[in-house]
């Protein structure tokens, strides 16, 4: 009997060096996998993580853990599960299936670039994984399309401002003192003015209206002429007609 005990202690020493989980952890490992596929993302996390805190050199329960507390929403902590599955992650493949969960948590968070860079490491240890491949090219186009929404929104506001310095620098806009009420309620500018000039030459010059020197002299000149006209129509009427005598004899 103590021979039996020993085995079973050499045994679980062996498995515990190798990274295997014993018997009874294996069996809640499986109990915990099974919670993960029924979507009880929640449970399965705190069960996996006290059995994690036993056997923390277990790759694949440090990955199972991991994808079970990134689904139920605790991102930090699932980043640092799948660098410890990273460190006792025991061939290639179980290395290249980290990376890409761990893609696939990132991506989720909205670290598109992180992402990208552990879908490429699954590749180098997986070439042929048409999944990360697939990740990547998806990943790639939605970079392209959100730099293209940049730019069109950037254009746009670039195209509003245009406009907008237009219509500043526009006729209408240039006069800050008129409103744009008292705008439309005057008329254009070349009415107004044949307006101002009809009134002008329509009403009577007053002394302060401004007669030039030209316009003074003519009206003068006139005067002159008329008052000379007058003076002689008037020696006219004053002189008596000399009429020839008629002689009797």
């Amino acid at each position: 009997m103590v021979r039996s005990l020993l085995v079973l202690i050499l045994l679980l020493s062996t498995a515990a060096l190798a990274g295997k989980l014993p018997l009874k952890a294996a069996g809640q490992h499986e109990e915990a996998r099974g919670m993960i596929e029924e979507g009880q993302f929640e449970q399965a996390a705190g069960h996996l993580s006290q059995i994690a805190l036993r056997h923390p050199e277990n790759g694949v329960l440090q990955r199972n853990l991991a994808g079970a507390l990134a689904r139920s929403g605790k991102g930090e902590e699932a980043l640092l599960a799948y660098h410890q599955a990273l460190r006792y992650a025991k061939d290639r493949d179980e290395k290249a299936r980290i990376h890409y969960d761990l893609g696939n948590t990132l991506a989720a968070a909205g670290q598109t670039e992180a992402a990208l860079q552990q879908y490429a490491q699954s590749l180098l240890l997986r070439p042929d994984d048409r999944d990360a491949k697939h990740n990547i090219e998806f990943l790639l186009k939605q970079m392209q399309q959100e730099e293209q929404s940049e730019e069109d929104s950037e254009d746009q506001e670039q195209e509003q401002e245009n406009e907008e310095s237009q219509e500043q620098d526009s006729p209408d806009n240039q006069d800050p003192g008129d409103s744009s009420e008292d705008q439309k309620e005057k008329p254009e500018q070349g009415e107004q003015e044949d307006q101002e000039q009809e009134q002008q030459e329509q009403a009577p010059r007053s002394e302060e209206s401004g007669m030039s020197e030209e316009d003074a002299k003519r009206l003068l000149d006139a005067m002159q002429e008329e008052e000379k006209e007058l003076q002689e129509a008037r020696a006219k009427q004053a002189i008596p007609e000399q009429r020839d005598v008629e002689k009797d004899w």
